[in-house]
């Protein structure tokens, strides 16, 4: 295509842009609304979030939109404001939310819950005063009692065994002198 508009015979190509996911039938565009609001509410320019959202991998992007989609849900039901969250204990409110959506139950709330603790806890991270949410200690006293971490998986079952009879000694305090 040349500037005035005429065809040169080459071929096109078209791009769809991230901002496309937003439709309305997509079910997780309160997460990507929120994350802009998030952003926008500290300061940050609508050409900065997009390039903070270009610049992680599609999928990364698409779980993180589920993520902070969960996330919503638990800010409409307290009828939480996002200055509120990012100003205060940010890592307190995502243990809340934790908290409220093990109290939902039902089949995926493990799995949701995880995905709420990861996603969102990076956004809050991105724009709060605290600067690692996920690290917090009340976080990691939720995410240790509701069991969301993963069990690590190692390559060899032989690393796997001793890593386990180290972490056997250290409990049972065999290696204390």
């Amino acid at each position: 295509m040349l500037r005035d508009g005429t065809d040169d015979g080459g071929s096109s190509t078209s791009v769809a842009s991230r901002e496309d996911e937003s439709s309305a039938p997509d079910k997780h565009a309160g997460g990507e609304k929120l994350f802009r609001e998030m952003g926008r509410s500290v300061g940050i320019e609508d050409e900065t979030l997009n390039n903070v959202i270009q610049s992680v991998s599609g999928e990364t992007w698409r779980k993180r939109r589920a993520g902070l989609h969960l996330f919503l849900n638990y800010m409409n039901s307290k009828k939480l404001h996002i200055v509120d969250i990012l100003h205060g204990r940010s890592d307190i409110v995502l243990a809340n939310a934790l908290t409220w959506r093990e109290k939902q139950g039902g089949k995926s709330m493990l799995e949701e819950m995880r995905k709420m603790k990861t996603h969102a806890g990076v956004a809050l991270s991105m724009f709060s005063d605290v600067s690692n949410i996920n690290q917090s200690p009340v976080v990691q006293a939720i995410v240790k009692r509701l069991g969301l971490e993963r069990q690590t998986k190692s390559k060899y079952s032989s690393v796997w065994n001793l890593n386990l009879l180290t972490k056997f000694i250290m409990r049972s305090g065999l290696g204390t002198a």
